[in-house]
């Protein structure tokens, strides 16, 4: 029933808006240099909303089969099904999109272009997502290649581990820190320069010290997968890029590389805000919205731009008002317009998905979730709804007179 919901849900959302569809699986592909060898890395990460469990006993239990093939020029080659269970102590944690299983495996090729899907099936259902497919080009000079960086959690390095993020090499665009992990094929090399470009200004020039001369290994560690740099030597150089993803915007961005002082490697860097706000999709929309916060005057001026610059006229808009120090991801903006999000998909009329535009919504959106809420019916078999903000000292009632589910604010 879960799934099932959750495609309702989908359904009536993009009435409205376009949606922000989280994948159902994340499929990533690392290359890593180990003894003149390249081993691909095929990781996979599937979030728990996605899954369907079962409680046995005091546990949580699903059971999931995942399914790869690869195909080179259009003609299959192999064929790879893991079969998966994963356990949860906790309801909540079973809807949760925050919640993951996460696991890998490796693939050995030949030169050449190849072509991964995914299959995921969710056992004793019909159920079945399709992942995006993936491309794999494994060149004849591997010994020589600069390997995709290694997108990793929090790279200051407290050990000889780094969690791989594991999104399909994307980088979240969020305000939790993500690093790269670099591998370039001389050991001779101690240090880099590189370059992070975004909309072809330059956002970040720094220079890198050598982190090993050592091969990279990847393992499973409490449910995270971890890219290990172990104490085996060889012909390759590690290093760490951090402190540069809170820069950057949502889209595209360009790393350039430089080393031996005529080296010069470019790699694209995909930032992505997974829980975006389905609202923002509307740019327009979102705009208007600002009219509970913010004077007719200036929610004006803002829908008077360009509709290609509205994101970038609203994002300033929400930096001048609550500076992030620096930072692109803007908390108070995110956390608006998950409220007005909330608001659309709660507060909605019953004939119409006005959730957001509702008294209800609107007061939601200003102060956030009550503290507690309370409904009763009056003599006149009214809905009536109250909502207590105990650290505000305030009260809110809404009265829904007709039963269609329209709460008018009471005076």
């Amino acid at each position: 029933m879960k799934f099932i919901n959750f495609f309702l849900f989908l359904f009536c959302a993009t009435i409205i808006f376009s949606q922000n569809i989280i994948s159902p699986v994340y499929i990533e592909h690392n290359s890593i240099f180990t003894d003149s060898l390249s081993k691909e890395i095929i990781s996979y990460r599937v979030p728990f909303s996605n899954l369907l469990f079962k409680k046995e006993d005091d546990i949580y239990k699903s059971e999931f089969s995942i399914t790869f093939e690869l195909y080179k020029e259009k003609k299959f080659v192999q064929r790879e099904i893991l079969n998966e269970k994963v356990y949860s102590n906790s309801y909540e944690e079973t809807l949760s999109k925050n919640s993951f299983f996460e696991n890998y495996f490796i693939l050995k090729l030949n030169p050449g272009e190849y072509t991964l899907a995914t299959r995921l099936n969710l056992n004793s259902t019909e159920v079945q997502y399709q992942a995006t497919k993936i491309k794999i080009k494994i060149d004849s000079n591997y010994s020589t290649k600069v390997f995709n960086p290694i997108i990793v959690q929090n790279g200051k390095r407290q050990s000889n581990k780094f969690i791989v993020a594991n999104y399909g090499n994307t980088i979240p665009f969020s305000p939790d820190e993500y690093s790269l992990l670099l591998t370039l094929p001389d050991s001779s090399v101690k240090k880099v320069t590189y370059q992070i470009y975004q909309f072809d200004k330059l956002v970040k020039e720094e220079t890198a010290s050598l982190l090993s001369n050592t091969n990279l290994a990847i393992e499973k560690k409490d449910d995270k997968l971890v890219v290990k740099i172990t104490d085996i030597k060889s012909n390759v150089s590690n290093f760490l890029i951090t402190d540069f993803n809170k820069l950057l915007f949502e889209g595209k961005a360009e790393l350039k590389i430089k080393y031996n002082n005529t080296v010069e490697v470019k790699k694209t860097l995909d930032i992505k805000w997974f829980y975006k706000p389905n609202v923002l999709n509307n740019l327009a929309y979102s705009i208007k919205l600002l009219q509970y916060v913010e004077d007719e005057r200036t929610v004006t001026q803002l829908l008077a731009n360009d509709e290609k610059n509205y994101l970038k006229e609203l994002t300033s808009y929400w930096n001048k008002k609550y500076p992030s120090n620096g930072i692109k991801y803007n908390y108070a903006m995110a956390e608006y317009y998950k409220r007005a999000d909330y608001a659309y998909q709660n507060f909605s009329s019953l004939n119409r998905l006005d959730g957001a535009e509702r008294d209800r919504g609107r007061i939601y959106i200003m102060y956030g979730k009550p503290t507690s809420v309370e409904r009763n019916y009056n003599e006149m078999n009214e809905v009536i709804e109250v909502w207590f903000y105990e650290n505000l000292g305030r009260t809110f009632i809404f009265k829904d007179i007709k039963g269609t589910g329209k709460f008018d604010l009471s005076d």
